[in-house]
């Protein structure tokens, strides 16, 4: 009988302890989407070079095709860490003059809202982009005449 209670209090510690741990599970972070009106490729790049010239931050993996840019924190360089933080980016082409920036919640593990001051930061220097005009057929400039005292050919 005594057996039976000790084995009855230990089932119950174990439910206690992993009904506890499953709780501790960080809760996936909700982070906003930007569009931009730039080309998918000058999106990416500067993203790019906005992330990398971040000191505490290192370029983990990119890949173009997919649209992704994978970012690592320095705090916690070493890979056996269990508090690692890396940033997961991806670039879409919504159409050809537009161009989303998101961070996937799911791949990414930030801590102190890093990634959304990576993202700030981003956002910053994309919307600070010239907004790309469009040539029609007819509005182009004649060059103008470089020598002044000869008059344009007609």
């Amino acid at each position: 009988m005594i057996k039976q209670i000790k084995a009855l209090g230990w089932v119950a510690v174990f439910i206690f302890l992993a009904s506890g741990c499953a709780s501790l599970k960080p809760k996936h972070l909700e982070y906003p989407v930007h569009v931009y009106e730039q080309p998918f490729d000058l999106v990416y790049l500067r993203m790019y070079e906005t992330l990398d010239a971040n000191n505490d931050w290192i370029p983990y993996r990119t890949d173009k095709a997919k649209g992704v840019i994978e970012f690592r924190s320095l705090k916690y360089a070493n890979i056996f860490d269990l508090d690692k933080q890396n940033a997961y980016f991806i670039v879409k082409m919504v159409d050809r003059k537009h161009t989303s920036v998101e961070i996937d919640p799911s791949q990414s593990t930030c801590k102190d809202n890093s990634c959304f001051e990576l993202l700030k930061s981003v956002h910053t220097v994309l919307s600070e982009l010239p907004k790309r005009k469009e040539k029609t057929q007819g509005s182009e400039e004649e060059p103008q005449n470089k020598d002044a005292t000869t008059p344009p050919a007609q």
